[in-house]
């Protein structure tokens, strides 16, 4: 098999970290040194998507038989306030990562999302209607928009279409590696 790379840096506390999957191990290399990860010790291997401005931000978390994570982003921290979308060398990354681990750790689980995180984005989206239905409710019983408003509702009305969308992705359930899918990985859902 060939040997592809992806580099990423996951925050502004991270280095910027390259991976490499090789014929039987995921392995990486940063500023403090390198590491690797067995394809046969990997035990679970979850996609998530949190809502983003523009594209939402793609994840792969592996976790191996001690319960090290290990995390993968398809957004790369270049420098407060700018995230550059990686989503063209991630997605091919790790959809070959998951064959590889799909051949190598048959008992490995393949996770889609979360649901703790379904939860609190169910909770939110609850909360963000009411808050709506109490302004309309304002302004239909006569009340004035002032400044303060309009500044809580800009931010709430840009928030709302990314909110809906986790809601919509639905709880934690488990996938076919062999048909990861496509909206976890930065690609359009099918239709």
């Amino acid at each position: 098999m060939t040997e592809l790379s992806y580099t990423v840096r996951l925050n502004f506390f991270a280095k910027e970290r390259t991976y490499r999957l090789s014929d039987d191990a995921l392995t990486w290399q940063d500023a403090d040194g390198n590491g690797r990860l067995a394809f046969a010790d990997v035990h679970q291997v979850r996609l998530s998507a949190d809502p983003s401005f523009g594209k939402d931000r793609s994840r792969c978390t592996l976790l191996d038989r001690e319960g090290h994570k290990l995390k993968l982003d398809s957004k790369h921290f270049k420098e407060l306030g700018t995230l550059e979308d990686r989503s063209s060398t991630y997605t091919p990354f790790v959809r070959a990562l998951l064959q590889r681990v799909a051949a190598a750790a048959p008992h490995a689980r393949f996770v889609a999302g979360s649901t703790a995180v379904w939860a609190v984005w169910v909770g939110l989206t609850v909360v963000y209607a009411i808050v709506i239905l109490l302004l309309i409710a304002a302004v239909l019983g006569g009340a004035s928009l002032g400044v303060e408003v309009i500044v809580v509702l800009i931010p709430l009305m840009l928030l709302g279409p990314g909110m809906w969308r986790a809601v919509r992705r639905g709880r934690a359930t488990t996938f076919d590696p062999a048909h990861p899918p496509p909206e976890l990985l930065g690609e359009p859902a099918a239709p």
